[in-house]
């Protein structure tokens, strides 16, 4: 997926490559789309796995992992963030991201739901760390990891203020 669109890969191009059967393929997946909707699906997990390990919820240690993971994957995450990937992945993940940053709002303010100026806010700046993350995959991350958190998090603490 990284030098062909997903509608162009044969199952056997596929396991030529991983050097497996194609039987073993099918033992475990339907068709090509159902190997990526699977790997989208652990992506998903392992992201939610690294927000649901801060339980304080503090937003720099979840960026700083974050980035943590898509340094240490950027192939994978390349995949899927990239706008030219195959499927509606930034959409989902905008949308898991407000449900996340909801149900903490949510929880943190003993609120029984979110205020809809907030509700705004919160799609301005998922969309907007989406966005960081995708241009740091197409430039290669280049800029250093160091520096991507410290503005995540300078950007977060300007908003703050918004949610009052």
């Amino acid at each position: 997926m990284q030098t062909k669109e997903l509608h162009n890969i044969s199952v056997k191009e596929l396991t030529d490559l991983a050097d497996v059967s194609r039987g073993a393929f099918y033992t475990h997946y339907q068709d090509i789309y159902d190997l990526y909707d699977q790997m989208e699906s652990d992506l998903f997990k392992e992201i939610n796995n690294i927000i649901i390990k801060e339980p304080t919820h503090k937003y720099n240690e979840v960026y700083k992992t974050l980035i943590n993971y898509i340094y240490d994957n950027a192939n994978i995450c390349r995949i899927f963030m990239l706008r030219n990937s195959p499927g509606t992945f930034r959409n989902k993940m905008t949308n898991f991201f407000e449900e996340k940053f909801h149900s903490i709002v949510l929880y943190e303010m003993d609120m029984p739901e979110m205020k809809e100026e907030w509700k705004f806010i919160s799609r301005y700046q998922n969309e907007g760390f989406i966005s960081v993350l995708s241009l740091w995959l197409e430039t290669d991350l280049i800029y250093p990891k160091e520096k991507l958190l410290r503005l995540l998090i300078d950007i977060d603490s300007v908003c703050d203020p918004l949610y009052t």
